[in-house]
């Protein structure tokens, strides 16, 4: 088509919207987030900036300056139309695209005028989609899966570490004892050497002054007797030459 038979298809489509607006319902091109503000006993702009009878929504006249009273027409530059698009995802477009003669919502709803016939394509375009998360979801079920398996092995490992720890533990203890029996009887070893030593030093120092005494018995009981001897020398008038030489050892 030439530009020309392009703008007089839009020109047409316009009348023809104009035409049937009468007939358009309140609740077209409406996101149903927002539906209740259009079945109110009268319409507020989205703005507040004014109240409007229910008449005047989508009666092709931008009242509201924010467009909202005209979900369904081109009238606003800058309203919002909203494409349904059940089999897909539902999306908003900006009212200028409504009856511009391009299929923007794949259900078509955008253009009513039928300047264009647009055919319902959101349940082909939304199969891809679909797949999609299906792929993610069964790739969300094998991750959980995995993880169950994940999380059994770690408690059957943590299990055995535990039973390892509890093992390990009775060991220490019984060593432990061991050792305590071990150190009891070595301090009593070396206190039983220590009585030992100090016994044998008290029998060394006993012997000494045995030995000791012994000796000086003996010297004492020599002395005596060379003494007797001199006493006996000298009764007997041998003198004491007599009493040297019967005494040998003594100078």
């Amino acid at each position: 088509f030439s530009v020309a038979m392009q703008s007089l298809l839009l020109v047409l489509a316009a009348c023809l919207a104009s035409a049937s607006l009468a007939a358009l319902s309140v609740e077209l091109g409406v996101d149903p987030a927002k539906l209740s503000h259009y079945t109110a006993a009268e319409f507020t702009c989205h703005d507040g900036s004014q109240k409007l009878p229910l008449s005047a929504i989508n009666d092709d006249y931008c009242d509201c300056s924010d467009g909202s009273d005209e979900p369904g027409t081109s009238a606003c530059s800058n309203g919002f139309f909203f494409c349904t698009n059940r089999g897909h995802e539902s999306k908003n477009i900006f009212s200028s695209r409504v009856n511009d003669g391009i299929c923007d919502c794949c259900d078509g709803t955008d253009e009513y005028a039928g300047v264009v016939k647009c055919s319902d394509r959101c349940m082909e375009e939304g199969q891809e989609k679909r797949n999609d998360l299906n792929r993610f979801i069964e790739s969300q079920e094998k991750g959980l899966a995995k993880r169950g398996e994940y999380i059994e092995i770690a408690a059957k490992v943590k299990e055995e570490a535990l039973a390892r720890k509890a093992e390990l533990d009775a060991q220490i203890t019984e060593k432990e004892a061991v050792l305590n029996e071990m150190t009891l009887k070595k301090e009593n070893l070396e206190r039983i050497v220590e009585e030992e030593k100090e016994a044998r030093r008290q029998l060394d120092e006993a012997n000494a002054a045995a030995k000791e005494a012994a000796q000086e018995a003996e010297r004492a009981a020599l002395q005596a007797e060379n003494e007797a001897r001199t006493l006996e020398a000298a009764d007997d008038g041998s003198g004491g030459l007599e009493a040297a030489a019967a005494a040998p050892g003594e100078a």
